[in-house]
């Protein structure tokens, strides 16, 4: 067994929580019955809102009158403090507070949609743009062309998908970091393989690290860094079971899979969320800092 396996066979002091999570995994992934394109087994849907309907902003935007009320300043420009001011203020559904906090991170990509300031789109977000924005796309795919380049829009992707699953940080807990790299970790070796994939992490890693040692003060860069490479590791690990599984049945390892097999490991305390610790959300140590 190599010592990825044995990491991810680590036991948690607290079994996984079902009921509501479950509930959540279900609403998040994609319909099951829907028509799958047969190239990669995904969904034959061309954006990510296939996958999660937040991201579809055209569809948000539809009801009447949203785009002014969100406009408060009636500039014609959406900016990231009026999206955080709607979610202090406004009544809104639970899937529609997804979707502006969605929207609040993406800012800066989604107003690059359309070319309609002078200079530097760094006004806010316009109606062109968001008739223009397209989401990121989950798949399987390789495409060596654009993954490399694509990492913010699959962070921005993943957070929405934590956002979505009820995955939520506290004091302490980086849930959401852990669980982007878990799943980060595990699409991409399933494109790439695992040994491709520990060097883009650790490649990516010593980038972070030369920035942090002369901007941040204090331990937690370099922990955070550790507890990166360990939660990428289990992603990898997690891809290999899932090709495992592949394998042995015939079936095609989807985007869906990936994303239950890094909820899974997130709720069994498979990732270090606590990086000061080295421990997982339930206190047990899974590696000294």
């Amino acid at each position: 067994m190599t010592a990825h396996e044995q990491a991810l066979k680590i036991e948690s002091t607290k079994p996984a929580p079902q009921g509501d999570a479950e509930a959540r995994l279900g609403a998040a992934l994609s319909d099951p019955a829907a028509k799958l394109d047969k190239t990669d087994n995904q969904p034959a849907s061309s954006n990510a809102s296939a996958y999660l309907p937040e991201c579809n902003l055209v569809e948000f935007m539809k009801k009447s009158g949203r785009f002014v009320s969100l406009d408060t300043d009636r500039d014609n420009f959406i900016t990231k403090e009026e999206l955080n001011e709607a979610l202090k203020k406004g009544s809104f559904t639970n899937s529609e507070k997804i979707t502006l906090r969605y929207m609040a991170r993406a800012v800066s990509d989604i107003e690059e949609a359309s070319n309609d300031e002078p200079f530097d789109e760094r006004s806010g977000i316009t109606r062109a743009d968001i008739a223009a924005f397209k989401p990121f796309e989950p798949t399987l795919k390789q495409r060596w062309g654009s993954d490399p380049f694509d990492k913010d829009q699959f962070h921005l992707w993943s957070d929405l998908l934590a956002d979505k699953l009820g995955i939520k940080d506290s004091a302490g807990e980086e849930m959401t970091n852990a669980f982007r790299h878990v799943l980060t970790s595990t699409i991409y070796a399933l494109k790439y393989g695992g040994a491709m994939t520990y060097t883009a992490g650790e490649v990516n890693e010593f980038q972070r690290n030369i920035r942090s040692y002369f901007t941040e003060s204090g331990n937690h860069w370099w922990k955070d860094s550790r507890a990166d490479t360990f939660n990428n590791t289990q992603g990898i690990a997690i891809a290999k079971q899932l090709q495992q599984e592949a394998a042995r049945t015939g079936r095609a390892v989807t985007v869906d899979d990936a994303v239950r097999a890094a909820h899974n490991a997130l709720l069994n305390g498979k990732a270090i969320t606590n990086v000061n610790s080295g421990a997982n959300q339930f206190g047990r140590v899974l590696q000294k800092p």
